[in-house]
């Protein structure tokens, strides 16, 4: 699988708080490595290998909790089922702490969806 939106991690661990934090920089790489070896058909088989990927919205969208509530990452599963070329993509479409999660979020699936809408992520 290909892993996009590296821009949005890289503002992440490039925070002051996570740049010391080894255990958070190691689950940050496994994240990577995970995506980067997967081969995954559906959203299922991802949550199967990733429990860790919670759904934020039908569409293809999970929330990914990093080194137990240090970072959220919002992720989009991507792969047309039809284009048997397609390996899929696993685009990071927001990155932030949990306190910035709540703050954004509120750790509500309306306010996720409103936020999608308002980004163009979704009609």
């Amino acid at each position: 699988m290909e892993l996009t939106g590296l821009d949005k991690l890289g503002r992440l661990t490039g925070k002051k708080k996570h740049r010391g934090d080894a255990k958070f920089m190691k689950a940050v790489e496994q994240f990577k490595e995970d995506i980067a070896e997967a081969s995954w058909e559906n959203q299922q088989e991802m949550i199967k290998d990733r429990p860790d990927f919670d759904t934020a919205h039908p569409d293809g969208f999970f929330f990914v909790d990093l080194n137990v509530h240090r970072a959220m990452i919002m992720v989009e599963f991507i792969i047309d089922p039809e284009d048997e070329e397609d390996e899929g993509e696993v685009e990071v479409v927001w990155a932030g702490t949990h306190d910035e999660y709540k703050s954004t979020f509120g750790n509500d699936k309306n306010v996720i969806e409103k936020w999608l809408r308002a980004h163009g992520r979704i009609e």
